[in-house]
């Protein structure tokens, strides 16, 4: 019976978990939207899902793209190479958070409005 218990802790901890960080990545998909205009795009979902599915962020050379409708915790991250993607690899969110704060903050060295896209993606 206690082990029982214990499993039954385990699994309520992982749904926890799960929907915790499905409303993280939701979250962070609407401030990329609203904090980077040019570069962050939506697609879609279908007839009955959600009205957005996903996020791509493109930086160049590198496409970024987080799932909305399932709780994951990896991005895709995708080599481009003349707006086609030569190589994908899944890459763990905490990951893609320190390429994007990178990226963004390399962009804020030379350009106003990458300061304030980052502000925006930071409140």
């Amino acid at each position: 019976m206690a082990a029982d218990d214990g499993w039954d802790r385990v699994a309520a901890h992982l749904r926890r978990r799960d929907e915790d960080l499905a409303t993280y990545v939701r979250t962070l998909g609407r401030k990329l939207l609203d904090a980077l205009p040019g570069q962050a795009s939506a697609q879609r979902g279908g007839l009955f899902g959600p009205p957005v599915a996903a996020v791509s962020v493109d930086f160049g050379d590198v496409r970024y793209r987080l799932d909305l409708t399932r709780p994951s915790d990896r991005v895709e991250r995708a080599q481009v190479v003349r707006g086609v993607a030569i190589r994908t690899q899944a890459i763990g969110i905490d990951a893609f958070l320190a390429e994007l704060a990178q990226r963004l903050s390399q962009a804020a060295a030379q350009d106003e409005a990458a300061v304030r896209a980052l502000e925006r993606l930071l409140l």
